[in-house]
């Protein structure tokens, strides 16, 4: 009976070393796996930290272009006005062109009607002259 109490005891020395060989690799491997988690979450806090740049950056972009739109949408509109005050200058240096051309035919008819008419007058005068003369002397 000794033999087999001492034989049982030498079976449960060995199971209790491999249950503790067994206890120290699990916890072991477990050990392994929390530093494995911990780095995979600060490896996960970068990538997190990495997105939330490019997502500012992506805002960011957004916002710049949607300026550009602006920006060309009011050059558009500037260069659509800028086109009609072209047309608009033309046609009035056109106009004021023929009123000038007018208004110069005018007075040059004008000019010449008064010459016309000082020549006429300068003959009848100069025909009273002589006609005077005699009589004077």
């Amino acid at each position: 009976e000794v033999e087999v109490l001492q034989h049982q005891i030498r079976v449960l020395k060995k199971d209790v070393g491999d249950r503790g060989d067994t206890m120290e690799r699990q916890l072991k491997c477990e050990r392994d796996l929390r530093a494995e988690v911990f780095q995979l979450q600060g490896k996960l806090e970068t990538v997190i930290g990495q997105y939330q740049g490019e997502a500012k950056k992506a805002a960011s972009f957004a916002d710049t272009a949607a300026t550009a739109e602006e920006r060309l949408r009011r050059i558009e509109q500037l260069e659509a006005q800028l086109a009609e005050e072209q047309v608009a200058s033309r046609r009035e240096r056109e106009q004021l062109g023929a009123e000038a051309e007018y208004r110069v035919t005018a007075k040059e008819q004008a000019i010449k009607n008064q010459t016309s008419m000082i020549e006429s007058l300068n003959r009848e005068l100069k025909e009273k002259q002589t006609e005077i003369e005699p009589r004077v002397e």
